[in-house]
């Protein structure tokens, strides 16, 4: 017997074990059939059990399956280990839908419907820009992450002025699986079942799609109606099951990666096993989060409970290494922008240090008031964006991948993580206590992406195992605010990315860092010009192993510093190389330093702009950085042939 129904099995054993645990504490099991067929109506427990418990777990088992296999289309459609249905940005958008509609106390059946359409707003947004870009995969995971990165920016921004009714939207939009009747499952059965029929059909242009679109095109496939038509399946596949039960994530990543860890190696073995093996990680979620006495969402905890798993078998895993890809759209420039680069960032520093917006209008700022009180701030914004984006550009070299980005090997996790730990365990500790926690979480999530490279995986094995530790951070994240807990308010906003608690020291040690972390990247140019090559670099003396291993560590070393200072800045980090090299910056050496004046510059503004936009309130920069970038990049996108 092949591994994969032994290990399908056990998952289904086990949350089968737990659903007839808590079945039989509600009723005795000879009463279990004719409450699921034909409950008393004067029977309360038995009309529970027919209303709730059964229609949860068949709602856990569908939306798992529709959300597994979604994933696994858009992973194949887009020839990226990484994607998942938040890849299109469905996700963001249904949630944001329902932040802004919020306030006229949606629910039942007018909720979904409001969730619905913004996620098929969103996936239309992201298919209209990449077919605007020749549906090349690259375009489609940059529009549908700029997408949902500006989308779940736009939320965040809504949910800090507007903390009464935005806990209800939360654990919404955290997955939630509770059930009133058999509605959900019913609607989400038949359009799986015609989903998976669907999916099957195309198994042989699946096949042509994974040799790429020279080799697609060799034997008589359509490259671009083989990946249109896949996106959009996995896309409206994704928003259905969104609006029914909320965001989950992680099942979609999850599940391919454990079809294939088990044996699945063919593309009707992947098509068949996939949803299988969601339906069973959701199921099982599910019924452990009824063990815990908390209203958690089961969308929180399945980064708890599944990242384990992800990590174990991205250990094992054996992925082939992506070949050289078009990470951004051809430049027409010959040469980097320097000038522009230059003036952008002297524009971005003077506006920061010397603009003012006070109670009685504009202002220019005295050099001694800038000195003061802005200065810290500035160079905090400044060297956090530089180092992030310099992190950013290390590891999208280093895999190919353009989705790569600091946050996916776990640091800034890592170092969030610790942080949380510290703010729970010890409410009053002081800066140096934080960053020497944060720092500990760091070097352990570095220690653990490192890991992946020691038995000769392809360079996005770390990357699995980073957002494995992504993932497991923000289901405890998901569980602290689900607590209600006031300290969370403190994280709520350093998780934003906010200068607020910076000070001189703390802005100096990040500029050095920046510095220094530049230094050092641009002396690894010959690997990172060589490591794209994948296997092939060998051939010129380079010795792949260490070269990775150096570019994975400075990038840990960069997004912690930048994370301690003032917290988790993904986006920076995803979008400054692409910007970098929008203005020509190409080569190694250019493209570090591009990313660095891009992230910096981005970071900067964003600061200023947080800090006048909605005086006397502020906005986070972190916020304002991914509203900006994801402006830019999807107006980038629409004016790209």
């Amino acid at each position: 017997m092949t591994l994969r129904p032994v290990a399908a099995a056990a998952l289904f054993a086990l949350a089968a074990a737990l659903f007839l645990a808590g079945l039989a504490r509600a009723l005795p099991p000879g009463e279990w059939l004719a409450a699921l067929l034909s409950p008393q109506p004067d029977d309360v427990s038995a009309l529970l059990v027919h209303y709730t418990v059964f229609p949860r777990a068949a709602t856990a088992l569908a939306a798992g399956a529709s959300l597994a296999l979604s994933g696994l289309v858009l992973q194949i459609a887009l020839d990226n280990p990484l994607a998942e249905p938040s890849t299109t940005g469905v996700s963001a958008g249904a949630v944001l839908a329902l932040a802004v509609f919020g306030s006229a106390g949606l629910g039942g059946a007018s909720q979904s419907l409001v969730a619905l359409g913004g996620g098929l707003a969103a996936a239309a947004v992201t298919l209209g820009l990449a077919l605007r870009g020749g549906l090349r995969p690259a375009t489609v995971v940059i529009a549908g992450l700029v997408l949902g990165f500006a989308a779940s920016a736009a939320t965040t921004l809504i949910a800090l002025f507007n903390h009464e009714w935005m806990r209800a939207l939360f654990l919404w939009s955290s997955g939630s699986l509770r059930q009133n009747d058999w509605s959900a499952a019913a609607r989400l059965t038949p359009l799986l079942a015609l989903a998976w029929i669907a999916a099957g059909c195309l198994a042989r242009a699946f096949t042509l799609s994974s040799l790429r679109d020279e080799g697609a095109a060799a034997l008589g496939g359509n490259p671009r109606i083989i990946r249109l038509t896949a996106l959009a399946l996995a896309a409206g596949l994704a928003a259905l099951t969104t609006a029914e039960v909320g965001a989950i994530a992680f099942i979609g990543l999850a599940a391919p990666h454990f079809a294939r860890a088990t044996g699945a190696r063919t593309m009707a073995d992947r098509l068949l096993w996939t949803p299988i093996f969601g339906a069973g990680l959701l199921w099982l979620t599910d019924e452990a989060v009824k063990l815990i006495p908390l209203d958690l969402p089961t969308g929180a905890a399945t980064g708890l409970l599944g990242a384990p798993l992800l990590m174990a078998l991205a250990a094992r895993l054996r992925l082939p290494s992506l070949a050289p890809v078009p990470i951004s759209a051809p430049s027409q420039r010959l040469r980097p922008a320097w000038g522009l680069l230059l003036f952008g960032c002297i524009v971005a520093l003077a506006a920061a240090l010397f603009l003012d917006r006070a109670a009685d209008g504009w202002s220019l700022a005295a050099p001694a008031q800038a000195l003061d009180w802005r200065v810290p701030r500035t160079i905090a914004a400044f060297g956090a964006g530089a180092a992030i984006a310099v992190a950013g550009a290390l590891l999208q070299r280093m895999t190919g991948n353009v989705m790569a980005s600091p946050d996916m090997i776990g640091v800034s996790a890592g170092a969030a993580l610790g942080f949380l730990v510290l703010l729970y365990a010890a409410p009053a500790a002081g800066p140096a206590a934080q960053l020497a926690a944060g720092a500990l979480g760091a070097g352990l999530a570095a220690l653990w992406a490192l890991k992946g490279l020691k038995r000769g995986g392809a360079p996005e094995q770390p990357l699995l195992l980073g957002v494995g530790l992504a993932a497991a951070f923000t289901g405890v994240v998901s569980f602290l605010l689900a607590s209600g807990d006031p300290r969370m308010a403190l994280a709520v906003v350093w998780l934003s990315g906010s200068t607020y608690l910076v000070d001189g020291q703390r802005a100096l040690v990040i500029l050095a860092v920046a510095a220094g972390g530049l230094s050092a990247a641009l002396t690894l140019a010959r690997p990172l010009a060589l490591l794209p090559l994948g296997p092939a670099a060998r051939s010129s003396g380079l010795r792949i192993r260490q070269a990775q291993a150096l570019t994975i560590a400075l990038a840990s070393v960069l997004t912690a510093a930048a994370t301690l200072v003032i917290g988790p800045l993904s986006f920076v980090g995803l979008v400054a190389p692409h910007a970098a090299r929008g203005l020509g910056c190409r080569s190694p050496l250019s493209l570090l330093a591009g990313s660095a004046l891009v992230g910096g510059a981005l970071l900067a503004v964003a600061d200023w702009i947080g800090r006048v936009a909605l005086f006397p309130y502020e906005i986070p920069a972190g916020i304002v950085a991914m509203l900006l970038g994801g402006a830019a990049a999807l107006v980038a996108l629409m004016k790209s042939p």
